[in-house]
């Protein structure tokens, strides 16, 4: 039987221990291994416990404060529904009726250098002139795992085709390294190779003639079993319809495959349903087909030939007018890989694809180990904006600012000690290189964000601090687009500008 004297002289014990952990490690970490931390309350969290304060996001995600830009770029004139027969601009716009005033609402605005404010009228201009273009006007939005699944982009998509047209998915890859795409569901066989610019995919690559969205997709060789004979399988790419994100982007009146440095002509079998088609990618360098296919009547399967003997770059599904915007979610990237593109051949297939507007979206990835001087990656990101500044003259460049990012400090989360610093590294490298710039840490709530997004009824954020969850990105694609439509507004208006 253990007597009370016992119990007490253990529990007597047991504290004296933990006292001399945390007499002896004031920062409440001892790190045991690279891998393996351990955390405890150390000595000045028990005399003075942190006051913690986070963010106030009410008015942030109370959907009926937001302000509602399509209502201002239409008035009161009613609204138009996009078809298959009707894909022309909206026309009901009244922008002499836009409402200003709520427009003065929009607190975090898009900031521009000093003397610089017309840097996104090259995209206005064209937005006037949509239906007069050859193709859809093209919205590539670059980012990290933030934008992952067409998360982001997806609220701009739909909200950008619902005024000025359009429809589809538009440009997707072969296949997602994370099954998560909403816009379309991509499956592919296992005999792909991809190469990247960003990450470790780069390596073997052996070019730097990668496609529009910094990738580019080889057919897998298969050894056999004495090691020596290599045999190749058709490789082909699955499209079907998604139930998860907009309907708009389960509309398309054209299916297209980039592709380049085709060693022979190919034929490529396309399956829906009953029907089969044959189109044939053409000898040559960079070049895209439009193949024989133009509804989601059933799946759609696009075989590649074994001995294809061509770079695939990426798919694309569109109307033929109104407005594309891409999904190009490069996990692992800091935004600093660009340059890893032959700049000629980027450049060509941008302006192929008739590309408006380039919006980069990065920073998570620059969180992890912190420093206190960040000019390394102010330098370099300059570096990569500059590479697209000079190799896409016209097309306009809007750079979003890191999300927060929150860690765990003792018994709380809160924002990363490095995160302004690196937020405002993007800053001046996008004034520096002559980029428009929008604030996404202060439009979000600013320190200590993360964490009220993540704790709000229902979330809008992951658990891991980082993420946006399908609720929360809705949230911020909205800002952005009604950030860019205050801008397009006050460029309709000059004189009445908010």
């Amino acid at each position: 039987m253990v007597k009370p004297a016992q119990t007490l002289l253990l529990l007597l014990l047991v504290m004296a221990l933990l006292g001399a952990f945390v007499w002896t490690f004031p920062s409440g970490e001892l790190v045991l291994s690279d891998s393996i931390k351990l955390h405890f309350v150390s000595l000045d969290e028990v005399l003075h416990p942190k006051d913690v304060k986070y963010a106030d996001i009410t008015n942030i995600v109370a959907s009926d404060k937001w302000l509602d830009a399509d209502s201002a770029l239409l008035g009161s004139a009613q609204d138009t529904a996009f078809t298959d027969s009707s894909l022309q601009i909206n026309d009901t716009f009244n922008y002499g009726k836009a409402d200003i005033d709520a427009l003065r609402n929009i607190k975090y605005k898009i900031q521009y250098p000093e003397g610089q404010e017309n840097l996104l009228n090259d995209f206005f201009a064209s937005l006037d002139m949509v239906n007069s273009q050859p193709a859809p006007i093209r919205i590539f939005h670059f980012g990290d795992s933030q934008i992952e699944g067409d998360r982001i982009t997806g609220t701009i998509r739909n909200k950008m085709q619902h005024i000025f047209g359009g429809c589809g998915a538009g440009i997707i890859p072969l296949y997602d390294v994370a099954d998560m795409r909403t816009s379309v569901r991509l499956k592919a066989s296992s005999n792909w190779k991809k190469y990247a610019i960003y990450g470790n995919l780069h390596k073997g690559s052996r070019t730097n003639q990668y496609g529009m969205q910094g990738s580019v997709y080889r057919p897998l060789a298969q050894t056999g079993k004495d090691s020596t004979l290599q045999t190749y399988k058709n490789a082909w790419v699955q499209l079907s319809k998604s139930y998860n994100g907009y309907p708009n982007t389960n509309r398309f009146q054209e299916i297209k495959v980039y592709y380049g440095n085709a060693k022979k002509n190919a034929t490529v079998s396309i399956f829906s349903g009953r029907n089969i088609w044959k189109d044939t990618l053409s000898e040559g360098g960079f070049q895209s087909k439009k193949l024989s296919v133009d509804s989601f009547a059933k799946d759609i399967k696009i075989e590649f030939p074994a001995d294809l003997g061509a770079d695939i770059y990426a798919l694309s599904m569109d109307c033929k007018k109104g407005v594309a915007v891409d999904n190009v979610a490069m996990r692992g990237s800091s935004g600093t890989d660009f340059t890893r593109i032959d700049p000629a051949f980027f450049a060509q297939q941008l302006k192929a694809v008739n590309t408006k507007l380039l919006i980069l979206q990065f920073g998570v990835n620059v969180v992890p180990n912190p420093l206190n001087d960040y000019s390394f990656y102010e330098k370099s990101y300059y570096r990569n904006l500059q590479y697209l500044r000079d190799n896409l003259p016209g097309v306009s460049i809007l750079v979003i600012g890191i999300s927060d990012v929150a860690i765990k400090d003792g018994s709380h989360y809160v924002t990363s000690p490095n995160l302004t610093l690196i937020r405002d590294a993007q800053k001046k490298a996008a004034f520096k290189a002559g980029c428009a710039f929008w604030d996404l840490y202060e439009a979000m709530g600013g320190e200590n964000s993360m964490p009220s997004w993540v704790n709000a009824k229902p979330s809008l954020a992951e658990k891991d601090f980082t993420h946006f969850n399908a609720n929360g990105a809705k949230i911020i694609g909205e800002m952005i687009y009604n950030a860019l439509m205050r801008e397009y507004i006050a460029y309709k208006n000059p004189d009445a500008q908010p």
